[in-house]
């Protein structure tokens, strides 16, 4: 049997549109993690910082590293070339680009070409973006994340 033959009969299996769909809302979570991340470098690349996206960046460094599956990774030199404000603004960047996928999937996970389940998917995950939004911007000092640094900032 051969891969082809095998993802057709995966397809046809009672279980695939679930599964499908489950593939596609963790693409978008991914993609929605990307976005954020996004959010916070085009500001801090329009101020003159220079950083690094990588994958998995605080493990090992924090108890909660794990949970960041991507992250902008920055020389304190570079942070210390902004003010506190121009700071708030790459902080809040990435919760409004992850705002702003969020309502991009809202609006086209409906609208997508192929099987029904892909758009479910993807307006699913879409639809708890905001959640994980609000969560984000209360501050947890253990953490470390958007809320935290954006009434802490490293000035």
């Amino acid at each position: 049997m051969n891969l082809m033959m095998a993802l057709m009969a995966f397809y046809h299996l009672p279980s695939a549109p679930l599964l499908g769909a489950t593939v596609a809302a963790l693409a978008a979570i991914v993609a929605g993690s990307a976005a954020h991340e996004l959010g916070h470098w085009m500001p801090a690349r329009l101020f003159g910082v220079v950083g690094k996206l990588k994958f998995f960046p605080n493990y090992g460094k924090s108890p909660l590293g794990w949970v960041a599956v991507m992250g902008i990774v920055v020389d304190d030199d570079e942070i210390a070339k902004l003010s506190r404000s121009q700071f708030r603004v790459v902080v809040l960047g990435g919760v409004f680009f992850e705002l702003l996928f969020a309502l991009v999937c809202l609006y086209w996970g409906g609208r997508l070409p192929g099987p029904g389940w892909i758009g479910c998917g993807v307006a699913a995950s879409a639809a708890l973006r905001p959640l994980a939004v609000a969560v984000n911007l209360v501050p947890i000092a253990r953490a470390r994340n958007d809320g935290w640094q954006f009434l802490n900032p490293p000035m």
